[in-house]
Order: C-alpha cells, then structure tokens, then sequence
C-alpha cells in the first residue's frame, strides 16, 4: 500500500496492526501527526516501510524493528525510512528508529550509520 505524496492527514490508526500480511506501507511526505501506534510492531511481514517527511508523525518504529528482525538484523529486502535524522532540521528525530535503512531529515535521507547500534 502505498499512499505517499496524498496529502494525508489525521493519525496512523492502531487499526493498521491489523493488515498482518501487508508487506509495503508508504505514508511519506503527507501531513500525519501524532504517535506512531505501537501495533505497527504486528506488521511482520514488511519489506517497505517509508513514514518519512511527516513533520508531525513521533514515535518509535523499534516495534517494527522488532518484529521483523533476525538476530538484531533486518533480512537484506527489507527497507525501513524515517525522520530519524540529526540534521537539526525540520524532521530532526522526530522518529527513533535503529533499524532504519535510511534516516531523513530537511528532505534529505541518507543510510542510517547507527543502524542497530
């Protein structure tokens, strides 16, 4: 499912744990707020998870991390962004994530150095 770039508003329901065999979730670049639901953690069959570029959106995505890890390593397909960044920017952290493949922040993602540090 991907819904990136809607102009989407509101919260992340915890509803969204779920949709157990949803293996891609994309929400970026919409104007969510809120926490991100715990339940997020029940999607263990994600390979694509981007909840990048959501000013508003806070949370933690260790869950996610998780659930879908295998021995503190996500599998090699499995591509996780988020605010996560420390750019200091708009998004400047806004998510914890250290299983993020990637870490955004002002627009600009790049790979996540601290990734299951």
């Amino acid at each position: 499912f991907n819904a990136s770039f809607c102009d989407l508003t509101g919260t992340l329901p915890a509803e969204i744990g779920e949709l157990v065999g949803l293996r891609t979730l994309g929400v970026a670049g919409n104007s969510l707020e809120g926490e991100i639901p715990v339940e997020i953690g029940d999607l263990t069959e994600l390979t694509a998870l981007d909840v990048s570029r959501n000013p508003n959106l806070v949370g933690d995505l260790t869950p996610v991390c998780d659930a879908i890890s295998e021995d503190d390593t996500l599998p090699e397909d499995v591509t996780i962004v988020s605010d996560c960044g420390r750019g200091g920017g708009l998004f400047n952290g806004n998510v914890e994530c250290g299983c993020c493949t990637e870490c955004c922040d002002e627009g600009d993602c790049a790979p996540n150095i601290n990734e299951f540090v």
